[in-house]
């Protein structure tokens, strides 16, 4: 495999290695407080389809296509279940969601926060402001 350094050694592995299983680490402690953590599913709204990704966001340049995603990465990265739920919508009736990661292994609990979600706001029901125009 290459990057656009070159290509990937033994030593980058061992050091993405070392990087995930801090990643895994914090978030286990988290989860020692916390049941759940929430976060943005995208660092922008939906854009037009004719840009392959934001070149920038907020001043800061992306380097390639899944730096404007990176975000949703961590929910894989510490092996953990994670669900998106609709959030609302800009004032152009563009939606926004938040991922949610919950514990390894609790699945069920994470699929009845969802399902109380979807009940108590009105998200669901209700019709995206942009399918009006």
């Amino acid at each position: 495999m290459q990057t656009a350094t070159g290509p990937i050694t033994g030593i980058d592995t061992y050091n993405g290695s070392v990087q995930r299983s801090g990643l895994y680490q914090g978030f286990r402690v988290l989860f020692d407080t916390y049941d759940y953590v929430a976060l943005p599913t995208a660092q922008v709204f939906p854009f037009v389809a004719s840009i392959n990704w934001p070149s920038q966001i907020n001043g800061v340049a992306m380097s390639s296509d899944h730096r404007w995603m990176v975000v949703t990465s961590i929910g894989t990265l510490i092996n953990a279940p994670t669900l998106a739920v609709l959030a609302g919508f800009s004032s152009t009736g563009l939606p926004i969601g938040l991922q949610i990661i919950g514990r390894n292994h609790d699945d069920f609990s994470l699929m009845d926060l969802a399902q109380n979600w979807e009940r108590r706001t009105p998200w669901a029901r209700r019709r995206p402001p942009l399918l009006d125009s």
